[in-house]
């Protein structure tokens, strides 16, 4: 039940962010604000100056290679009919279609209603992957000459001089996004040389920009997609902006990989949709790097595996992933495709375990798999505390599948926007836990953050009379006299 908002509430929650966010965060969020403010006030002239020089290519035969996976991963289905839509002007991003004028009103100033990571997706330009598929499909240039035209249309009014950019077109994740895409459209049909030039000097203003507005007070995902970005263009670029955003890049993904790959493989947020994004953004890396930095692909290589092992082990008997935390289906790769790439770089199938499994991965789940009966017990805590960014008040939820199905399920995540269904879905009540008194487990507020928590302890498993179970508690409902909930769950072959 939501309450009306106090100052002592509100002071409260403000509280728990001092609290457990690190003091780097803070001090790295004032510094953004101020460089935000100088923005402003200077229009970007430090970065849009005219390149005397153009920047020259690096010769890199990983590019094309790295089209066919991405092409072969492209998100959801139905390309060749995402692609005329596109030519149409009709753009779908979160089950929501819009029909854009042309040239392409890129501030969505005719739909002010439109939620924030629709705007995201729009500058991600990942919709032009979807052309130069059936661009490569069809022999016909004219799908690639569509793309370009949109990349000079978003050059030509996504400028810098205009501050309204940067609440999206600029947004450094947006960015790290939005470079690879270009990258893998030129590998796939280069432009002609006026554009081509337009968009070099694009993409090195961008990069730049990413460089100085890296997103270190989030941490978690958005710094690793960040990294991906420096990377990935100082792998298509030569010189000395190139070089250094190869040693940025490579220097921030070997810190934070450390810190955010668990020691059982998962990544700390703990959103399996986050968890296979970033399985995929460390392939990507591994992928374009192999002849320029070996030392930094063999460890992406080496963090690949772990990650895809524990992917591997969370699936449902159909092959998706669990709903757990921010994850919805169709935003990350097929798992299939991901296991795949990170055993071999090939896309062949991959087998799942068929039989009897009833295994703790470390203190934080339990997996009973037997056949087509699955279930996944979550024994972990609901994310960082210092990132809760994508967690719920899910504490020792699980999900279930029987004879192959779905039975019990995740609530997933329906949009960032804070409004009553992004509070729902992070609500207890939307979740296979128990809720005492109508009050979730955790302070869940505005759209990313949280108050008051609690945290899971005591897991065990084990086998009893052929009974496979496990067990834990946590201590969320303290504030309200109830000092321990626990959960026991047990199966076995054949069932209950």
């Amino acid at each position: 039940m939501r309450r009306t908002n106090s100052w002592i509430r509100q002071a409260a929650r403000w509280w728990y962010v001092l609290r457990y966010h690190r003091k780097s965060q803070l001090v790295m969020r004032l510094v953004g604000m101020a460089r935000r403010r100088l923005l402003q006030l200077t229009g970007g002239r430090g970065y849009t100056r005219p390149l005397k020089v153009l920047p020259t290519l690096r010769k890199n035969l990983a590019w094309k290679p790295l089209l066919q996976l991405k092409l072969a991963e492209c998100r959801g289905s139905g390309t060749a009919s995402n692609a005329r839509e596109i030519i149409d002007g009709r753009y779908t991003f979160l089950n929501q279609q819009r029909a854009l004028p042309d040239p392409v009103d890129w501030r969505l100033e005719s739909w002010p209603e439109v939620p924030h990571l629709w705007r995201f997706c729009l500058h991600y330009h990942e919709f032009l992957l979807d052309l130069a598929a059936e661009g490569l499909n069809s022999g016909e240039p004219r799908w690639f000459e569509r793309s370009w035209q949109l990349i000079a249309d978003w050059i030509e009014n996504n400028r810098l001089a205009d501050s309204r950019v940067l609440t999206d077109a600029w947004h450094p994740y947006c960015i790290s996004r939005r470079l690879p895409v270009w990258i893998l459209l030129w590998s796939a049909s280069a432009p002609g040389e006026d554009i081509g030039r337009q968009v070099l000097g694009s993409m090195v203003c961008q990069a730049r920009f990413l460089q100085r507005h890296l997103e270190r007070d989030l941490g978690g995902n958005h710094l690793l997609e960040n990294a991906r970005a420096l990377v990935l263009i100082g792998a298509f670029l030569e010189g000395p902006d190139a070089e250094r955003w190869l040693r940025i890049g490579a220097r921030i993904l070997r810190k934070e990989l450390d810190r955010q790959v668990l020691p059982h493989g998962e990544h700390f947020e703990r959103s399996p949709m986050y968890h296979a994004l970033m399985l995929e953004a460390v392939l990507d890396i591994r992928d374009a790097i192999r002849s320029i930095m070996p030392d930094l692909a063999a460890f992406c290589n080496e963090t690949a595996e772990k990650m895809a092992a524990f992917l591997g082990k969370i699936l449902h008997p159909d092959t998706q992933i669990p709903l757990l935390g921010d994850s919805y289906f169709g935003e990350a790769p097929p798992a299939g495709q991901l296991l795949a790439r990170a055993a071999d770089n090939s896309l062949s199938t991959i087998h799942y375990p068929l039989s009897t499994l009833h295994s703790p991965l470390s203190t934080d789940y339990w997996i009973y798999r037997h056949g087509g009966d699955f279930l996944f017990f979550d024994a972990g805590p609901v994310g960082p505390d210092h990132l809760p960014a994508h967690a719920h008040a899910d504490l020792l939820g699980f999900e279930a599948s029987v004879q192959g199905r779905r039975l019990f399920v995740d609530s997933g995540v329906f949009g960032y926007q804070d409004d009553e269904m992004r509070r729902y879905c992070r609500s207890s009540a939307a979740h296979n836990v128990l809720v005492v008194d109508d009050c979730d487990q955790c302070d869940m507020w505005s759209s990313f953050r949280m108050g008051y928590r609690g945290w899971p302890f005591g897991f065990a498993s084990g086998e009893t009379h052929g009974f496979h179970w496990a067990r834990a508690h946590h201590n969320a409902y303290r504030r309200l006299g109830v000092p321990t909930v626990g959960r026991w769950i047990a199966c076995r072959p054949g069932g209950p």
